[in-house]
């Protein structure tokens, strides 16, 4: 059916066709076909032969997040943002696939990719402080995202932010010498910063 569609350019019968196949796997009725699939299909004829560009986008980052390999349609999404100068999509596809995903280091992964577009293409640095800190609640031993938080509560001479961070990292220290390294700081910037004498 998919080949007559494409074959007599009829696309709104394809659309319908894509829409019955997606609404039938993610209704469980059915695992005929992979549903990171069928939204990239419908995904490419929104892009290329209906000029939906705003649908497109939808249907790449529905890839993104529920496909075990979405790096065909990443690519995609990451043209299709380019061209717009609009990387919001990007960043919120990765972050419903760290939402989804039941592996954890798929789910780190993403949250990671989305912390990188959104400190390289991001309007609002905070959107890339609000994904580290979901990245360090997933893996708490992540060092880019700690790091990147400590440099960003360093910069606004956010003290309570920033030993926050340091107390966190220190309930995952890995050995004694790190800790009291983590505990110094927290003493110093408790002391030069936040004037919080009982800490």
């Amino acid at each position: 059916m998919e080949r007559v569609c494409y074959k007599a350019e009829r696309w709104a019968a394809a659309m319908q066709l894509y829409e019955h196949a997606i609404a039938h796997i993610e209704s469980g009725a059915s695992r005929a076909y992979r549903l990171g699939d069928l939204y990239a299909r419908r995904g490419t004829v929104q892009l290329n032969f209906l000029a939906q560009l705003d649908a497109a986008i939808e249907s790449f980052q529905k890839v993104v997040e529920v496909d075990s390999q979405p790096e065909a349609a990443i690519k995609t999404l990451e043209d299709l943002c380019r061209r717009r100068d609009d990387w919001q999509p990007l960043i919120a596809a990765y972050e419903h696939r760290a939402e989804t995903q039941r592996d954890s280091q798929r789910r780190v992964s993403a949250l990671r990719a989305a912390a990188v577009v959104a400190r390289d293409h991001g309007q609002d640095t905070r959107q890339s402080v609000v994904i580290n800190r979901k990245l360090l609640e997933v893996d708490p031993k992540d060092a880019g995202a700690a790091a990147a938080l400590e440099r960003f509560y360093e910069d606004n001479q956010d003290r309570s932010g920033l030993i926050e961070i340091l107390k966190l990292r220190l309930l995952h220290a890995d050995n004694q010498a790190a800790s009291v390294e983590l505990l110094k700081r927290i003493a110093r910037v408790s002391e030069e910063g936040a004037r919080d004498v009982e800490t």
